[in-house]
């Protein structure tokens, strides 16, 4: 007997039956975030002659009239369905979504601007997300660096503060002092969820599968669609893609104790709770010495007074690390995983993530030998 695929007496049901059935359509989860031209990550961060060539090319790829973009992880969930099915569904779900303007000029005094058709030179924001829901999309901090505009920009521009209830740092958004100060965790008073963001393998340039085993660079998830996954606890502490075979370039994780992921977690919930406490801190930055001495202050066990308990509005005076450490402040503190749609499905179908029967993690390390070309360098980091 085969199976039907459609209902085909939908319509005729009681109006309050159909209503309830479209207010049980699961939302899917998104990645809402801001990035530049995907041009620009073959700029060098910060050279400014680079820089004016990657807006050139974006200009000559017919995207001259915005520098940064507002989009979501996937271009399949870029609309919620039932907000076009028809009129009842969009009668139950557009009151629960806001839509953003299409665009939205930047505040600053740069002079890399788009001019408009009256000559006033402006920096734009273009929203890509038409609908977007408060409750359930993760708001995205993948960079706090926007040195290509001159200037740095709220990561939540254009969203309301006030309503954002789920927000995510990805290990992209240079160090975690930086993301917090972006976010600013005292301005979302309805936050439930904080994640931290791992990138996936770099995929291929043609979006069909990762080629490398480096973290895919954040402006490349315009290029392709990218799946979401929450990572368990066991998975961060034992798997060796959060540990052994992590994704980041040396370059981008220079000190070997935030290397494994537990270990960058471990800093990321330090920052969060001094971020949930911040009283005017940006009155001056961190020295490097005062970010070593932090550093030192969360790993070790003979250091129990936080070093900035006497620096003006950084922290709010004595406190234990398992206050800092174990703090929630009302939000879930989660780690999910952004990956190329097709890797991941190659990742699921393979059992990458599972654990063998004898305890180990074989089948990734069968996934990570197909995508890198030297066994040898495979068996080292596994072993």
């Amino acid at each position: 007997m085969v199976s039907p695929t459609k209902f085909t007496i939908f319509s005729e049901l009681p109006i309050e039956l159909r209503l309830k059935i479209w207010e049980s359509v699961p939302q899917p989860e998104r990645i809402i975030e801001q990035l530049p031209c995907s041009h620009y990550r073959d700029a060098p961060q910060g050279l400014q002659n680079e820089i004016r060539g990657v807006r050139q090319r974006c200009a000559a790829h017919g995207r001259a009239d915005w520098h940064l973009r507002c989009v979501g992880n996937s271009k399949h969930d870029a609309i919620f369905p039932p907000l076009h099915a028809c009129r009842q569904s969009r009668a139950v779900w557009l009151p629960r979504y806001f839509s953003p303007p299409r665009y939205l000029d930047l505040p600053c005094d740069n002079t890399q601007q788009y001019v408009d058709s009256e000559g006033v030179k402006i920096h734009r924001l273009l929203f890509d997300v038409p609908f977007v829901s408060y409750e359930k999309d993760v708001f995205a901090v993948l960079d706090t660096l926007s040195s290509f505009l001159g200037f740095d920009v709220d990561p939540f521009l254009g969203f309301d503060r006030q309503l954002i209830q789920n927000v995510a740092i990805s290990e992209n958004a240079w160090y975690v002092v930086q993301a917090m100060a972006a976010v600013k965790p005292q301005s979302l008073p309805r936050l439930q969820t904080v994640s931290v963001l791992v990138l996936g393998p770099e995929p291929g340039m043609s979006g069909s599968v990762a080629s490398g085993w480096y973290e895919m660079a954040a402006a490349d998830i315009q290029r392709v669609d990218c799946d979401v996954r929450d990572i368990s606890d066991k998975l961060v502490t034992d798997h060796p893609l959060f540990g052994k075979s992590r994704l980041r370039h040396l370059t981008f994780a220079p000190d070997p104790k935030l290397r494994p992921l537990v270990n960058y977690l471990k800093m990321f919930k330090a920052w969060l709770w001094h971020g949930s406490h911040w009283d005017d801190h940006e009155t001056r930055m961190l020295t490097d010495f005062e970010w070593w001495d932090f550093n030192n202050y969360v790993f070790r066990e003979d250091i129990d007074l936080c070093p900035l308990r006497n620096l003006p509005g950084w922290c709010p005076g004595h406190h234990s690390k398992d206050e800092m450490l174990n703090w929630s402040g009302g939000c879930t503190v989660q780690v999910k995983l952004l990956v190329e749609r097709k890797c991941m499905a190659e990742l699921t179908a393979s059992s990458a993530f599972e654990i063998d029967s004898d305890g180990n993690y074989g089948h990734f390390a069968q996934f990570m030998k197909e995508r890198t070309s030297d066994l040898e360098l495979v068996r080292e980091v596994l072993k």
